[in-house]
C-alpha cells in the first residue's frame, strides 16, 4: 500500500524553504484544495500477509504565506479493504485519520507536527511525530511515537 500521505509533507517543506526567511512582505498568499483519490493494488498488510487493497483517500489542505511566515495544515481520512490471498483470513476493513501542521516564522523556529490514528482489522495504529528546526538550523525530534497493536495479528 503506497504512503501518499508524505507527499503533502514534502510539498509543505519545499514551500517553506522556497521563501526567504528574512522577507517582510505584507502580501498574503492563501491556498487550499480538497480532493479524493481511489486506488488499489496488491501489497502486504500491517501484519505481513499479502492481499489486494481497495482504498479511498480524502484530503483537504490549506496554506497561508504572509509577512515572511508560512503555515500549512492538512487533514486526511482514508478507508480501505484488504482481501487476503489466503482465503482463510477473509477480508479486513481499515480506516485512518491524519493531521499535519507546519509553521515557519522568519528567523524563528519551524515546527512540523503529524498525527495518524487508524486501524486495519483488529490492529490499532497510532503515530505521532513532532520535528522542530531552530533558528540556527538545528533539527530536533521532540516526539516520535509509533504504537501498533501487532499482538492482534493472526498467528
Amino acid at each position: 500500500m503506497s504512503r501518499l500521505r508524505f507527499v503533502p509533507l514534502v510539498c509543505a517543506i519545499a514551500c517553506a524553504v522556497g521563501f526567504p526567511a528574512a522577507a517582510a512582505a505584507t502580501v498574503t498568499h492563501d491556498g487550499s484544495r480538497t480532493f479524493r483519490v481511489h486506488e488499489g493494488g496488491h501489497d502486504y498488510n500491517i501484519c505481513g500477509f499479502p492481499g489486494t487493497f481497495d482504498m479511498v483517500i480524502s484530503t483537504e489542505w490549506h496554506s497561508v504565506e504572509a509577512n515572511g511566515g508560512y503555515h500549512f495544515q492538512l487533514t486526511e481520512t482514508s478507508r480501505w479493504t484488504v482481501t487476503f490471498d489466503d482465503p482463510t483470513l477473509g477480508m479486513w476493513r481499515g480506516r485512518g485519520t491524519e493531521t499535519q501542521a507546519f509553521t515557519a516564522s522568519p528567523g524563528d523556529v519551524q515546527q512540523l507536527h503529524i498525527i495518524f490514528n487508524g486501524s486495519e482489522g483488529p490492529v490499532r495504529i497510532h503515530e505521532h511525530l513532532q520535528l522542530v528546526v531552530a533558528a540556527d538550523g538545528t533539527l530536533r525530534v521532540d516526539v516520535e511515537q509509533v504504537t501498533t497493536d501487532y499482538e492482534a495479528c493472526p498467528s
